[in-house]
């Protein structure tokens, strides 16, 4: 898991159950000096990773932020995201986040 390696690596610490903050101001300024396409690709690179990292049930607790981060930063079409993303808008309808369901809804048809 990304976040554990992170973790390990002491570039982050947990703050409380799924809060985490950088360890210094450095390392935090080191990650903002990427620009735009440095975090873009890097958000894409995250989100995919945990993707494939998590376990189903992990997954489907973090479907929204994972699919976000891999929506933020993809340029590229890959009909396994486009699935990703339609998952995410029944999730969203199930919860009656009827917007949130039609942004993934157009997100996926693009892949």
């Amino acid at each position: 898991n990304l976040l554990a390696l992170m973790e390990e690596g002491n570039f982050i610490e947990n703050i409380r159950d799924g809060s985490y903050r950088w360890v210094h101001d450095k390392v935090q300024e080191a990650a903002s000096s990427l620009g735009d396409a440095g975090k873009l690709l890097s958000q894409f690179e995250i989100g995919a990773l945990l993707y494939h990292s998590l376990s189903e049930n992990e997954l489907e607790d973090s479907l929204f932020d994972v699919v976000d981060l891999i929506n933020k930063g993809s340029a590229k079409q890959s009909p396994e995201f486009a699935n990703l993303n339609l998952k995410a808008a029944d999730k969203a309808c199930s919860i009656s986040a009827f917007h949130g369901a039609a942004d993934y809804v157009a997100r996926g048809i693009k892949f």
